[in-house]
C-alpha cells in the first residue's frame, strides 16, 4: 500500500492564478484587456473630438456622462485595473523572455524588432503615469482647481472652456502630445500583437495585419493630437454661449 501511494505526487497549491500563471495565458489575458483598452481609446477620442463641434455639443456630451455615475465610475476602475494589470504582466512576459533565451539571440532578436516593440514598457508606463495626470488635470481638478468654477450660459460646467484654458498652456499641451505619441507607439505593436494572440498567425495576413495597426495608430495619433494643436495655434477659440 506504501509503494503504490508513493507513485503518486499530491501537487500543493502555489498561489498563481492559472489562467496567468503560463506565458499563453499572460499573452491572452494581456489581449483581452489591451482590446478593452483600445475600444476606451476609440470611444474616448469620439468624445473628444467634438470639441470641433462647439461649446454646447461638448458641454452636452459631458454632463450626459455625467449623469451616469455608476457607469462612468465603474467602467473606470475596471479600465485602471485592467491597464495595470495589463503592464503588470507585460513587464512579466519581458523579464520571462530574456532570462530564458540566450544573450546572443537576444541580440539578433533586436535588430529585426521595431522601435514600438522595444518601448512597449516604456511606454506603458509613460501612459500610466500620463493616465494618474490626466485624471488628476481633467477629472479631479486636482492640479487646477479654478476650473471648477467654468460655467457656461446655460448653467453646465464649461468643459470647452476648460479644454481651452488647459491647452493654452505650452508644457500641459507638450506632455499631452508627448503621451499621444508614446500612445501611439504602444497602439502599433500591440493592436498587431492582439491578433496574433488571438490566432490570426497566417502568413498572408501578416502584412494586412501590420499595415491595419500603422494606419489605426496614426489615426489615433492624430485625432488627439488635432484638439492641443488647434488650441495652440488659434484655431479653436472660446464661443462663450456658442450653439444656445
Amino acid at each position: 500500500m506504501s509503494d503504490s501511494v508513493s507513485n503518486y505526487s499530491i501537487s500543493k497549491p502555489t498561489g498563481k492564478i492559472p489562467v496567468i500563471s503560463s506565458s499563453i495565458g499572460k499573452k491572452l489575458f494581456m489581449a483581452v484587456t489591451g482590446a478593452a483598452f483600445i475600444l476606451f481609446v476609440i470611444g474616448h477620442l469620439a468624445g473628444n473630438l467634438l470639441f470641433f463641434a462647439g461649446q454646447d455639443a461638448l458641454n452636452s456630451y459631458a454632463l450626459a456622462l455625467k449623469e451616469l455615475p455608476l457607469v462612468i465610475w465603474s467602467s473606470r476602475v475596471f479600465l485602471l485595473l485592467f491597464f495595470v494589470t495589463h503592464i503588470f504582466l507585460g513587464i512579466k512576459l519581458v523579464m520571462e523572455n530574456r532570462s530564458a533565451r540566450p544573450i546572443k539571440y537576444a541580440r539578433v532578436a533586436n535588430v529585426t524588432s521595431t522601435l514600438p516593440s522595444r518601448t512597449m514598457i516604456l511606454s506603458g508606463l509613460v501612459l500610466l503615469f500620463f493616465v494618474i495626470y490626466h485624471l488628476l488635470h481633467f477629472t479631479f481638478l486636482t492640479t487646477n482647481p479654478e476650473y471648477s468654477t467654468l460655467v457656461d450660459s446655460s448653467g453646465r460646467f464649461d468643459v470647452y472652456s476648460m479644454v481651452i484654458y488647459g491647452f493654452s498652456n505650452v508644457y500641459i499641451s507638450a506632455a499631452y502630445i508627448i503621451a499621444v505619441i508614446f500612445l501611439s507607439m504602444h497602439l502599433y505593436h500591440g493592436f498587431f500583437s492582439m491578433f496574433q494572440t488571438f490566432g490570426a498567425t497566417r502568413v498572408h495576413l501578416i502584412p494586412k495585419l501590420q499595415l491595419l495597426s500603422k494606419v489605426f495608430s496614426i489615426l489615433i495619433l492624430l485625432g488627439y493630437l488635432s484638439i492641443p494643436i488647434a488650441v495652440l495655434t488659434g484655431f479653436a477659440n472660446f464661443q462663450l454661449g456658442g450653439g444656445n
